[in-house]
């Protein structure tokens, strides 16, 4: 079992993928469930989606190493974007949006300044 534990422990501690997360909110600071959360990586073109869960709050995890554009969108809300994220090896990426009420044809565009970074450890922290 010891055996186990510790291989198991160096094969975690491995992982070279990212975390990208965060929470989405409207202009009154309401959390905002329901919104669709658009992770886009920059060099590819290649994207993905999540809903925002019951408390406002998306996750995207095993993202690679790179530059990513997030979009966040609900029906009858401004679309807000945030590019230019970098996201690094082993790092956990946040990214906050505050979306406002407004026409889709709207959009709110935001060059990552909002992201904090945070490494992954092995140390279970």
């Amino acid at each position: 079992m010891v055996l186990l534990g510790v291989v198991c422990g160096l094969a975690a501690g491995q992982e070279y993928r990212a975390t990208v997360q965060g929470l989405v909110t409207d202009s009154s600071d309401a959390i905002v469930s329901g919104a669709r959360v658009t992770l886009l990586r920059n060099s590819t073109g290649v994207t993905t989606s999540k809903d925002t869960n019951s408390v406002g709050q998306y996750r995207f995890d095993f993202v690679e190493p790179g530059t990513y554009t997030l979009t966040a969108e609900l029906a009858g809300f401004s679309r807000s974007v945030v590019s230019d994220v970098l996201v690094q090896t082993r790092g956990d990426a946040t990214v906050d949006f505050v979306i406002k009420p407004g026409g889709v044809t709207e959009a709110v565009t935001v060059t990552a300044d909002p992201v904090a970074l945070q490494f992954n450890t092995g140390d279970g922290s």
